[in-house]
């Protein structure tokens, strides 16, 4: 990548600010030097290769170092992540039921004073939906069981 003029006029100012004494100040140059780079678009890279050195990829390599031998291994790019587990299976079977008896429950349920808000959201959910889908109705397992156990709890099937 070839850095336009104005870039490597603010490069220029920056350039001397490196060999000061002071630390702090050559961490700064430092920084200036990098936010002007990231706003091109370059890096220090490009900057080594525009004055006609270095190489335009660079290769990083890990050195492993045992006590009878040195390895080293070259590294060019991370391991693909894992694949997510699948799914567990669904555990609820869907049920038909009489529709007729969970709408004729759900309205004396609904009249309860004692239920909760939750399980009024649940009661009037259930007879909408048996209303409008009759024959079609169904319900999972875990809906039967919440739904017998509030009939039981507010003793509405008597």
């Amino acid at each position: 990548m070839s850095l336009k003029t104005e870039t490597i006029g603010k490069l220029k100012k920056l350039f001397p600010m490196l060999s000061s004494n002071h630390d702090g100040e050559v961490i700064a140059a430092v920084k200036a030097i990098q936010r002007v780079l990231d706003k091109e678009g370059a890096s220090l890279h490009d900057i080594t290769s525009a004055l006609g050195g270095g190489r335009d990829r660079v290769v990083y390599k890990n050195r492993i170092v045992y006590r009878d031998r040195i390895v080293e291994k070259v590294v060019y790019k991370e391991a693909p992540s894992p694949t997510p587990p699948p799914p567990p299976p669904r555990e609820n079977k869907i049920n038909k039921v009489d529709h007729v008896r969970i709408i004729r429950l759900c309205e004396v349920l609904l009249t309860e004073r004692h239920i909760t808000e939750r399980e009024f959201t649940f009661i009037n959910s259930l007879s909408i939906r048996a209303q409008r889908y009759k024959e079609r109705f169904n319900l999972t397992d875990r809906q039967i069981d919440w739904f017998d156990a509030i009939v039981k709890a507010h003793k509405a099937d008597e």
